[in-house]
């Protein structure tokens, strides 16, 4: 159980409950899943939301001047590598990379046009870490294009969903032994996790075509193990942030990114497994 040693590593009392952030995060995990069942679009246009949330919340949290053009780039590079992922029967990601070196060239001449450079070195890193970010997202839309395409993206989203509201659940009461000291995330949540996204993903596998019980198992486990991961960085990482801009651009990202991170991890065991 928690104790008063715990709390105090944590820092003071966080604006948002656990449970709020995990809730809105499996949430949006699901119905990513949901939309991916019901056809292309709907996982399109669900992608280029969380596109668009992340890159602001990115921009935010990086104080990326605006002058930089790095939202119009993220975005652009984001509405390109949907369009490419989408692709019906295409589902090879490897030509993405043509859109992230394209991407690095507009920002450095965009850095290169300003009148008044300052922070270059920064803005182009976290202009290229946005860029990057939202062509992992694109990595759901591909998944989707491939072969058992819909069960693979759905076995992702669903066990990511059910991982996250089972570990961010048990983490409010049990955060011993911990991952990493004042991080606020344990061994019990994360083991528990693991179980709830391999039975997550194996049902999904055992109901939809395209998968069988232990592929949609291996695929949801390897993509709610990197959206943990990514959890324990932010809820660490989040702690060392300037209070102001802690809620404004963190939660956003703690809500966003596990799932940006996972969809890579899902494409690629999917693709190694779904013959």
């Amino acid at each position: 159980m928690r104790d008063v040693s715990d709390l105090a590593s944590t820092g003071p009392p966080t604006r948002s409950a656990p449970w709020e952030s995990a809730l809105v995060a499996a949430s949006i995990a699901a119905v990513c899943g949901g939309g991916a069942l019901v056809g292309r679009w709907p996982l399109f246009a669900l992608v280029v939301i969380i596109q668009l949330a992340l890159t602001l919340a990115w921009l935010a949290v990086t104080a990326v001047p605006a002058a930089s053009g790095g939202l119009l780039i993220t975005i652009g590079a984001a509405l390109v590598a949907d369009l490419y992922a989408g692709r019906i029967g295409h589902p090879d990601q490897a030509p993405v990379a043509a859109v992230v070196a394209a991407a690095f060239a507009l920002a450095v001449l965009r850095q290169l046009a300003r009148r008044r450079r300052t922070h270059v070195t920064e803005s182009l890193a976290a202009v290229m870490t946005g860029v990057v970010m939202v062509v992992f997202a694109a990595h759901l839309i591909a998944t989707r294009a491939g072969r058992g395409g819909v069960a693979a993206v759905a076995a992702v989203c669903f066990a990511v969903a059910a991982a996250t509201a089972v570990r961010r659940g048990i983490d409010a009461f049990f955060v011993r032994p911990a991952l990493r000291a004042g991080s606020g995330r344990g061994w019990p949540g994360l083991l528990a996790s693991a179980a709830a996204a391999a039975a997550a993903g194996g049902y999904v596998g055992a109901v939809r075509a395209g998968l069988d019980v232990r592929t949609g198992a291996l695929v949801g486990l390897a993509a709610a193990l990197a959206a943990a991961v990514v959890d324990l960085g932010i809820a660490f990482g989040s702690r060392h942030l300037a209070a102001e801009r802690r809620w404004s651009a963190i939660a956003p990202l703690g809500v966003l990114l596990p799932l940006v991170v996972a969809a890579p991890v899902g494409y690629g065991v999917a693709r190694l497994l779904v013959t």
